[in-house]
């Protein structure tokens, strides 16, 4: 999440509060969730509830198309479904929780690494899903080829979910009228995700 806030940075708006934001969801988190070696999938459920009930405190969590920043999201107290993810991973990782991000069609949601029974966290509407709903679903339909091609539903390493910051300051920076910066970060989303199709299309 800080590395995430110190891209955003570079776009001109002061990112400390925001660190302080995040860093506060992170020590409730601790302040809450017994952390263990391992852990049921009903414990697994328990923690995301708690971390979904922890930003509802705070936050409007939405579904929207368009890109957000972190540093919007945490600002003005609306989060998509890339920062929920992004404040979700940040949890985890700080608590040393398995937790993978996973791209659809312009959507990122988590996914609980248990062993033998992972398992997909929709972030804006805290639900647990499965593979069949972003193939079948009448949302998405996800070809079985893309996904054997590995750009969507296959759990994302943290250099490739970092290209979702990439990508999301590229649209900030072409919003701005910044053509230049905002190629440059596309090109480096495609750097860290070479399967990042939405960048190839921007």
């Amino acid at each position: 999440g800080h590395q995430i806030l110190d891209l955003e940075a570079e776009l001109g708006d002061s990112t400390e509060p925001h660190k302080e934001t995040l860093d506060m969801l992170i020590e409730e988190a601790r302040a809450i969730i017994q952390v263990k070696d391992t852990y049921t999938k009903e414990e697994a459920l328990d923690i995301l509830r708690t971390i979904d009930g922890i930003l509802r405190e705070s936050f409007s969590i939405k579904v929207d198309l368009s890109a957000k920043l972190l540093s919007q999201g945490l600002k003005e107290k609306v989060i998509d479904c890339d920062n929920s993810s992004f404040i979700y991973l940040s949890i985890a990782e700080a608590l040393n929780l398995p937790l993978a991000a996973v791209l659809a069609p312009n959507h990122v949601f988590v996914r609980r690494i248990l062993d033998g029974n992972s398992f997909n966290w929709e972030t804006t509407n805290a639900r647990e899903l499965n593979d069949d709903y972003y193939r079948n679903g009448r949302w998405l339909k996800i070809s079985d080829e893309s996904i054997r091609n590995g750009v969507y539903l296959r759990d994302l390493t943290m250099q490739e979910t970092m290209a979702i910051a990439y990508s999301n300051r590229g649209i900030a920076w072409f919003e701005k009228g910044n053509l230049e910066k905002a190629i440059a970060d596309y090109d480096e989303a495609i750097r860290l995700n070479p399967n990042y199709s939405e960048v190839y299309y921007n």
